[in-house]
C-alpha cells in the first residue's frame, strides 16, 4: 500500500506521529520502516548518538546535498543485517528514505522534536555506498561502524545549525528501548550466555506486554565521570518506575540486581520507584527482603506479569 508523503523539507514532527500515519516503531531504532507503505524512516540524533560513537560521522555534508549516517548497533562490529541490510537494499527492495534529525522538545514534554530532512538515497556514483570507519561503542570499546553515504533526491531544506559530537550536558538521559535481540543466540552452550538468552526472552515478553496494556517504556543513559555510560533496562515513565530484569530468581541474581539498581538511582532523580523483573517467585525470605527496602517485584505470570509486592517512592 502507498500513501501520499505530505511533510516538506524543515516541517518539524514528531515519532509518534510519524508511527500513527505511516506505522513503525514509535520509540526503537534509528532505521524504521513503515508498515503501511514503501517509505522508511531514518532518524539521527547526535546528542544522544555520541556515548555510541554515532555522532563522530553523522551529519550533512558542506554542499548540503548529502548526509553522513552511521548504521545501526551499540555493540561491536556493526553487520549488514536488519536497519544496515534495509538501508543497503532499499533501491532493489522498492525502499524509499526519508531521513529526520533530532531538533529539540516539544514546549512543556520530553518529546523529542523530528526536523524532516527530505527524501534521500544511498548514493549511486559511490563503489559502495558506504565506508567502514572506527567508533566507540557504548561501553567505550572502538568498533567497526557502517557510514553509509545518502544523497538527496528532493528539493532541499534550510541548512542544519552546527551540532557538538557531545551531548550538552553530562547528565542522565532517557533513551529508546530497544530489546538487544543479538543475546539470545551470543554465547550458546555456555551457562553465561544462557542466562543472557533467558533474559532477553523475559524482557521481549515484558516490553510485548508493556505494548498490549498501551504503556510505553525507555532505557535511562546514565554517564559516569570516567568517560562510559550506564544503560538501565525497563524505565516507565507513567508509574516513575525503574526495572532491573534477572534471568533467574535465584538469590545471587536478586542481590546483583538490588546493587545495580541502586547505583542507577543515585545518579536520578528522588522519588524514582525501583523493581526487579524476574521469570518466576523468589523464596519468601528474597521477597521480605526486597519489600523491607522498598523494592518492587514483578514476575511473570503466564502471557503477563503479576506484582509480587509493588515498590515505594524513594526519598
Amino acid at each position: 500500500m502507498s500513501f501520499s508523503w505530505n511533510l516538506q523539507a524543515g516541517d518539524m514532527t514528531t515519532r509518534a506521529e510519524l508511527a500513527a500515519t505511516y506505522g513503525g516503531s514509535v520509540y526503537s531504532g534509528g532505521v524504521v520502516p513503515s508498515t503501511r507503505s514503501e517509505y522508511v524512516m531514518v532518524f539521527s540524533d547526535l546528542r544522544e548518538g555520541a556515548q555510541f560513537g554515532y555522532a563522530l560521522h553523522d551529519g550533512e555534508t558542506s554542499d548540503g546535498r548529502a548526509f553522513n549516517y552511521t548504521g545501526a548497533g551499540q555493540d561491536g562490529d556493526q553487520q549488514f543485517k536488519l536497519g544496515n541490510k534495509t538501508l543497503l537494499n532499499h533501491k532493489s527492495g522498492g525502499k524509499r528514505l526519508q531521513l529526520f534529525v533530532a531538533d529539540g522538545v516539544v514546549q512543556g514534554t520530553s518529546t523529542k522534536r523530528q526536523k524532516y530532512m527530505g527524501e534521500y538515497e544511498v548514493r549511486s556514483d559511490d563503489e559502495l555506498g558506504f565506508h567502514f570507519a572506527t567508533a566507540p561503542d557504548r561501553k567505550g570499546r572502538d568498533r567497526k561502524v557502517i557510514v553509509f553515504h545518502l544523497e538527496r533526491v528532493s528539493e532541499a531544506g534550510p541548512p542544519l545549525p552546527p551540532a557538538s559530537a557531545e551531548p550538552e550536558e553530562k547528565t542522565p538521559m532517557l533513551v529508546p528501548l530497544e530489546v538487544d535481540r543479538t543475546l539470545i543466540s551470543a554465547r550458546q552452550g555456555t551457562e553465561d550466555g544462557e542466562a543472557h538468552r533467558r533474559e532477553a526472552q523475559l524482557t521481549a515478553r515484558f516490553a510485548a506486554w508493556l505494548l498490549r496494556q498501551n504503556e510505553t517504556a525507555r532505557r535511562w543513559s546514565i554517564p559516569l565521570a570516567e568517560g562510559r555510560s550506564m544503560l538501565t533496562d525497563f524505565f516507565t515513565p507513567h508509574d516513575n518506575t525503574l526495572f532491573e530484569a534477572k534471568a533467574s530468581a535465584s538469590r545471587t541474581d536478586i542481590r546483583m540486581a538490588i546493587g545495580q539498581l541502586l547505583d542507577y538511582a543515585a545518579h536520578l532523580e528522588t522519588g524514582i520507584r525501583l523493581s526487579v523483573l524476574l521469570p518466576a517467585r523468589p523464596v519468601d525470605d528474597l521477597i521480605q527482603l526486597l519489600q523491607n527496602h522498598g523494592f518492587g517485584c514483578l514476575v511473570q505470570d503466564g502471557p503477563g506479569f503479576s506484582w509480587i509486592t509493588k515498590p515505594r517512592d524513594r526519598r
